[in-house]
């Protein structure tokens, strides 16, 4: 009996030291008359009323630091946004907040500093009447859209997946597959996924420039970044600064191979594999 008791008490020990290998929930209920979910890389928070307040190392929202949210969209009817409510979501990027919220609870927006839009649903003069805790200087620091901004302005949020199965890769933009025509995706000797760079970069709207005499690519998006890989090398450089690479560009069957990994996070985007 002893000995099932120590057994139980040692998995917990590890089950509370190492909190990633509990289940992670994707949806649930916050308080009496709200409820969240988390897909896409989008949490939103639905119903009528306030957020309970959390205080930061004595109770946290269930979604606390979570890599995977880069959006929040608070649904219309939520009336207070709660202390350390968003606390933490450091790939946060953009967040739409209702005019029927009234006040920022302290520390909402804490370590949120990849924070860079605000959508409110309200006037300037509304946002400027929100009663607003102490510690959102990400919050307050970030562009405010009032009046709803218009929809298509709002930085989308894109997945690249990468599937293998075996033989082929097939990579896919928001589940829009990608069709390679002729040169195709393959795993390198340092076991990385290489793509053709003009078929992923045409469907991101961004512009290739070739350098033959320094064998160099230049890859400029949409949003003016510009990443420069040199043939056979593994630094890239991403706006100037040097990146290094655990493989490098190459050219086979006079076709220029990337990367996709490094490149795809340069160009903002998020990547997930499976097989």
């Amino acid at each position: 009996m002893k000995k099932n008791i120590s057994l139980v008490v040692a998995f917990l020990i590890i089950f509370i030291s190492f909190p990633a290998l509990a289940l992670t929930p994707e949806s649930g209920m916050i308080g009496d008359s709200l409820t969240w979910k988390i897909k896409n890389h989008m949490l939103t928070i639905m119903g009528e009323g306030d957020m309970p307040n959390w205080k930061i190392g004595v109770s946290v929202p269930p979604w606390y630091n979570r890599d995977n949210v880069m959006a929040v969209e608070i649904k219309d009817g939520v009336t207070n946004i709660g202390n350390g409510a968003f606390s933490g979501l450091r790939n946060l990027t953009g967040v739409d907040i209702p005019d029927s919220v009234t006040s920022i609870g302290n520390y909402a927006f804490e370590r949120c500093g990849a924070l860079t839009d605000v959508y409110y649903g309200g006037s300037e003069e509304d946002w400027n009447a929100i009663k607003l805790g102490a510690g959102n200087e990400c919050l307050t620091n970030a562009q405010i859209h009032y009046n709803s901004a218009v929809e298509e302005e709002k930085p989308e949020i894109k997945t690249l997946s990468v599937t293998t199965n075996g033989t082929d890769v097939l990579l896919a933009i928001n589940d829009n597959t990608i069709d390679f025509p002729d040169a195709k995706p393959f795993i390198d000797q340092n076991d990385r996924t290489q793509i053709p760079i003009r078929a992923v970069a045409e469907m991101l709207d961004s512009e290739v420039a070739w350098d033959a005499e320094n064998k160099i690519v230049e890859i400029t998006s949409k949003n003016d970044d510009i990443i420069a890989l040199v043939i056979d090398s593994d630094i890239m450089t991403v706006n100037g600064e040097n990146v290094k690479m655990d493989t490098a560009a190459i050219i086979k069957d006079d076709r220029t191979y990337i990367p996709v990994r490094f490149v795809a996070e340069a160009m903002g985007l998020t990547v997930e594999w499976s097989n």
